[in-house]
C-alpha cells in the first residue's frame, strides 16, 4: 500500500518508529510531517495528508499529533476523509470497520511503542477501496 504519514513536533520520534515499521511490511511511506521537534503547526500536516487520501494518490495515512484530536480535526475539514483518534487496536478495528476511515490517528504522548502497530496493523490488513 502507498501510505501518507503526517505529524506536528511532538510526535517527531514516533513518526519516524511508525514510518520504519510501514517500511519494513513493504508499505511505501510518503511523509508530510516535519522531521524536527521545532514548533509545528499540525494542521499544515493534517490538510497535506488528507489532500493525498482525498485526491487517491495514497490509500491512507497515519496522523500523530500531542493528542492526536487537532490533527484529525484537520483532515476532517477536507471532503472524503474520515479521521479519527486511535489510541489502541479496539478502536482502530470498531472505527475502520464501522466508519470507513481512511486516516488513522495515533496520540504522540499516548500511544506508545507496544501499542501503535497493533492500531496500524488492524486497518491495514482489513484496508478495501473507499466506497
Amino acid at each position: 500500500m502507498k501510505l501518507v504519514i503526517g505529524n506536528d513536533h511532538t510526535a517527531v520520534e514516533m513518526k519516524n518508529e511508525i514510518k520504519a515499521y510501514l517500511e519494513s511490511k513493504g508499505h511505501e511511506v510518503i511523509n508530510v510531517g516535519t522531521d524536527t521537534t521545532d514548533r509545528f503547526h499540525y494542521p499544515v500536516a493534517g490538510y497535506k495528508a488528507a489532500k493525498l487520501v482525498a485526491s487517491g494518490e495514497v490509500d491512507g495515512g497515519v496522523l500523530i499529533c500531542g493528542t492526536g484530536v487537532g490533527i484529525s480535526l484537520a483532515a476532517n475539514k477536507v471532503k472524503g476523509v474520515r479521521a479519527c483518534v486511535c489510541s489502541e487496536p479496539y478502536t482502530a478495528k470498531l472505527d475502520y470497520d464501522h466508519t470507513d476511515i481512511a486516516s488513522w490517528l495515533g496520540e504522540g504522548y499516548a500511544c506508545g511503542a507496544v501499542s501503535f502497530p497493533r492500531c496500524i496493523t488492524i486497518p491495514i490488513s482489513s484496508h478495501s477501496a473507499p466506497a
